[in-house]
């Protein structure tokens, strides 16, 4: 099978969660945010909107690839913020590994 950058994988026990690959029984507890450690307010996630270009051998843009954001965030109506430019569930795994 074909590696699929946009499937959801665990980052602890690397069980595919797309294609049933693997059953990881804390990846949903996983992808839950906990409140915002400085206002107790509900988080959202969103990724930065950018895409990756896709360049020839001579260093020309020839495509956009739009499946594949840089970087994902962690925000709150407070300002407090969490960035990753590696995954989704690295956003969420390093928002809730912040204390109140």
């Amino acid at each position: 099978m074909d590696f699929d950058k946009n499937c959801k994988w665990c980052n602890d026990c690397g069980a595919d969660m797309c294609h049933g690959e693997g059953v990881c029984p804390d990846f949903e507890k996983k992808m839950e945010l906990l409140p915002c450690p400085f206002c107790g307010g509900a988080p959202s996630c969103r990724d930065n909107g950018e895409w990756n270009k896709i360049y020839d051998s001579g260093g020309a843009i020839v495509d956009v690839d739009i499946s594949d954001p840089d970087a994902f965030i962690v925000e709150c109506s407070c300002g407090a913020q969490i960035i990753s430019d590696e995954s989704e569930e690295a956003a969420y795994a390093a928002w809730n590994r912040r204390t109140l």
